[in-house]
């Protein structure tokens, strides 16, 4: 039962502290604060209809339940060999879990939020479950930027790091903070972390601060034969291109209609290099060859043709024809236009060029 009935009251343009004087003394106010025309009716509670006392605000019956705020979790090194079980983090189910390098607060560094993705419709995906263990570094020679920040699964924070797994994105690369992203805030921790341990170097760390926000998690190649790791699942490989005269995102489109749901997944290292075939001879072509299968490929159930697979050490090849994926740079696109620079760079390289 309601303690105060609904009384509705008319009022005068009246001045605030005529609520303190008199009921028939009235002091108009300024145009600026009378109540609008629309609605001069505002509602009033009376004077309470019931004897019981009212509640009070700290009873529990009209508090608000308190919820406790998130665990702080403050990491303390991104080298594998110098990790502490106090650097555990635990990521699974979450869209967005909040870290911090420095004690919470500080304005030294902001708090990082690490995503594992988005969705449909710009929606955030959350973490798989089972998504525990370490932030920290790899080296990687083959990467342009020399290395990234990435996730090892761990199964407990004693447990051994050596023998965990990366945790990977959907389509099976590792899930990585890029590296153009972390000199920008609010990732400036974590550089600062990687020039402490010197696992980077300055340097390195100038050279990310001029890649592009929109890089997000294409790898970056900056020459024929630099390997990087793309889903062999898709039917198109996104890469950002850096050599002497483009710096530039560029997609590589393997193949159209119904191939391009040829496969249900796979992972592999691959790399772009100038065709040696024997009928290439005398063109400019580009092709793909497959270094390694990080992740076996499994082709779709229910297609009217068998795909050719890929098969390590040999050229890209379609799923469907059979023919190999490349790239003619003499015909005008913006790909072949951008695959031209790491021609004319390997062509400088040449001995006697």
């Amino acid at each position: 039962m309601s303690h105060f009935p609904r009384i509705w009251h008319r009022l005068s343009p009246v001045s605030i502290s005529s609520f303190n004087q008199s009921p028939n003394q009235t002091t108009p106010l300024p145009r600026t604060w009378s109540l609008p025309r629309a609605s001069p009716y505002i509602y009033l509670p009376s004077r309470p209809t019931s004897t019981s006392p009212l509640p009070s605000p700290s009873s529990p019956s009209t508090r608000r339940r308190s919820k406790g705020r998130t665990p702080r979790k403050q990491i303390s090194t991104l080298d594998p060999n110098r990790l502490q079980p106090s650097d555990f983090i635990d990521l699974s189910t979450h869209s967005t879990v909040g870290i911090w390098t420095v004690p919470r607060g500080s304005y030294e560094a902001p708090k990082i939020a690490l995503r594992y993705g988005m969705g449909d419709r710009n929606s955030k995906l959350p973490f798989p479950s089972g998504a525990r263990g370490f932030l920290y570094y790899a080296r990687d020679p083959g990467l342009a930027e020399g290395g990234q920040v990435r996730f090892r699964i761990v199964a407990t924070p004693e447990g051994a790091f050596e023998e965990g797994q990366d945790l990977l994105l959907r389509n099976g690369m590792p899930w990585h903070i890029p590296p153009g992203l972390l000199p920008r805030a609010p990732n400036v921790g974590l550089a600062r972390l990687l020039l402490r341990d010197e696992l980077v170097t300055r340097e390195q760390v100038a050279a990310w601060e001029s890649y592009p926000q929109k890089l997000r998690h294409s790898p970056v190649v900056t020459r024929f034969g630099q390997p990087f790791t793309p889903s062999l699942s898709t039917s198109m490989l996104v890469i950002w291109v850096r050599t002497s005269t483009h710096d530039r995102v560029c997609h590589l489109r393997l193949w159209l209609s119904l191939a391009r749901h040829s496969f249900t997944r796979g992972v592999g290292t691959v790399c772009l290099e100038p065709s040696s075939l024997p009928e290439h001879a005398g063109k400019r072509i580009v092709v793909i060859r497959v270094l390694e299968l990080l992740e076996p490929v499994e082709s779709r159930a229910g297609l009217p043709f068998t795909p050719t697979v890929p098969v390590v050490g040999e050229l890209l090849r379609h799923p469907r024809s059979g023919r190999t994926v490349e790239f003619d740079l003499d015909r005008p696109s913006i790909i072949t236009s951008t695959l031209r620079s790491f021609w004319d760079d390997y062509e400088k390289c040449k001995p006697g060029a």
